[in-house]
């Protein structure tokens, strides 16, 4: 098959419009090519170095404004860590102040109110002691009274019948005189008579002797009731000082358990974005910290923080011994600290408290 080439109107039909774009691409002349082409590729070459140059600078610039920028914002967020790390430690510190002021305030409250039913049981007792041995005197005079009259009355009987046997004896005598055949029977009447005077007698002493024995035992007795009520005293003071013993120990226990749990808040708060070594000299923390982070400094728990803790830990390990429990009411009640008698475990230790308060044993 050959193709024809196109005449008369055909041709016509196919030829482009001028100012088309396929008229302007059948006109264009044609590409350069070898040495005429060097020039212009050579001025493109040149142009693409400038605009590579140019874009480079650019983005040099935009580097340098995007660190001294990044450089900005961590400033600003380390300031910020800084004293949010600074407003951390201050709250800490003031709930610790707060805690101890309201220990120190329920503790003085509670000492007050012991020592005040102390007081109250202590003049309780005096007044009781009081009124029993006024009781006691009042019932010993009255008994003392009593056997005084008994022993009148015992006297003054003896005497009447002394008096009456004289007469008796003298009518007997006179019968005697008078009627000789009837003096052993009137002697032997005689006789009989003061024979039951006698047992009459000693009947009443042993009566008296019953009735000294009864007030003897009656004495007795509410001297053993007043001895059994100082003891019911003792009883009740041991009972009060175990109650004020055992929240003494309470106490320790929910100050040694607030003291670990700062201790883990801190220790807690620490980890979250640990300082390097070198910024503990500058105040500063190293590294670059993340948006989300809270960065503390810790040299308020390291050195002698650190130091007392593990000296109070190693105190809290050691066995608390229940025989020292006095000793710890009695540091408590000549007004040394909490602070240190709360940390003290040993005999050794409140011992040293009483030499330097000055807290006689």
């Amino acid at each position: 098959m050959t193709l024809q080439p196109l005449t008369g109107s055909k041709q016509h039909e196919l030829m482009p419009l001028p100012g088309s774009k396929q008229h302007e691409l059948m006109n264009r002349p044609p590409a350069l090519r070898g040495d005429d082409a060097r020039p212009h590729i050579a001025a493109m070459h040149a142009a693409a170095e400038k605009r590579v140059k140019l874009q480079r600078k650019v983005k040099t610039q935009k580097a340098k404004k995007h660190n001294a920028e990044v450089k900005t914002v961590v400033a600003e967020s380390k300031a910020l860590q800084a004293s949010a790390a600074k407003v951390v430690a201050a709250n800490l510190e003031r709930q610790m102040s707060d805690a101890a002021e309201r220990h120190e305030q329920e503790i003085a409250k509670v000492r007050a109110k012991g020592n005040a039913e102390v007081q109250k049981v202590e003049m309780a007792n005096v007044v009781s002691a009081e009124q029993q041995r006024q009781a006691i005197q009042q019932k010993y005079m009255r008994m003392q009274q009593s056997m005084h009259a008994h022993a009148e009355r015992r006297s003054d009987e003896v005497a009447n019948r002394r008096a009456i046997a004289s007469k008796e004896t003298a009518k007997a005598e006179a019968a005697a005189a008078r009627l000789a055949l009837k003096e052993v029977e009137t002697l032997s009447r005689g006789a009989a008579h003061v024979q039951r005077e006698v047992s009459a007698l000693l009947n009443r002493e042993l009566v008296v002797a019953n009735v000294r024995a009864k007030a003897h035992a009656a004495v007795d007795r509410v001297v053993d009731a007043v001895a059994a009520r100082e003891d019911a005293t003792e009883e009740a003071r041991d009972a009060l000082d175990n109650a004020m013993n055992a929240a003494a120990q309470r106490r320790a226990v929910a100050l040694d358990k607030k003291r670990e749990k700062a201790s883990a808040e801190g220790a807690k708060v620490a980890r979250v974005t640990p300082p390097k070594a070198s910024s503990h000299a500058t105040g500063k923390l190293g590294g670059p910290p993340s948006p989300d982070s809270v960065m503390v400094s810790t040299s308020a728990f390291e050195g002698g923080a650190a130091d007392a803790d593990a000296a109070s830990e190693a105190k809290r390990a050691a066995p608390f011994d229940p025989r020292d429990v006095g000793a710890l009411l009695k540091l408590m009640r000549a007004g040394v600290p909490n602070s240190e008698v709360l940390v003290a475990v040993s005999a050794e230790d409140f011992a040293a408290l009483a030499m330097k308060y000055g807290v006689a044993g």
